[in-house]
């Protein structure tokens, strides 16, 4: 069960607790679990969007290279929020995604296969954020360079 548990927790971005719950509910069905838990995150989501957000952090991304980087301003509710290790990494990818896919806006950025995980849009990376912090997160504006 805890190997179950740790794999839902990796797929879905959900706490223990709630895979936990989801797989005792689904008798360990993991693809009926992931699917509830996607469901009940997705409310969760939908509850934080009209929170305002007036904290964050800008993160810059710059390619080996040194011919190609990216910055990105992604907010939060809280400087709680801002100053964990998760939002800083979540940040950090997403200014390597900007520098390696070059999106125009903020849509198309959000609906793109996670360059790190094509299986997983950034937009649903950002909700599953979303879901684990209890807070609303938007990528705010952002700009690539290159050489």
């Amino acid at each position: 069960m805890k190997d179950q548990i740790k794999q839902l927790r990796e797929v879905t971005g959900a706490g223990m607790l709630d895979c936990k719950r989801m797989l005792d509910n689904t008798n360990g069905d993991m693809n009926q679990a992931i699917a509830l838990l996607h469901e009940k995150m997705g409310k969760k989501v939908l509850t934080k969007q009209h929170r305002e957000t007036q904290e964050g952090i800008i993160v810059s991304y710059i390619h080996s290279n040194q011919k190609m980087g990216a910055m990105v301003a992604v907010k939060c509710e809280t400087d709680f929020v801002a100053k964990n290790e998760l939002f800083g990494a979540f940040a950090h990818d997403v200014a390597l995604h900007i520098s390696a896919m070059n999106p125009e806006t903020v849509d198309e950025l959000l609906t793109q296969p996670f360059v790190k995980d094509g299986g997983i849009t950034i937009g649903e990376k950002m909700n599953q954020l979303i879901a684990k912090m209890g807070e609303n997160i938007v990528i705010g504006h952002f700009q690539r360079f290159d050489i």
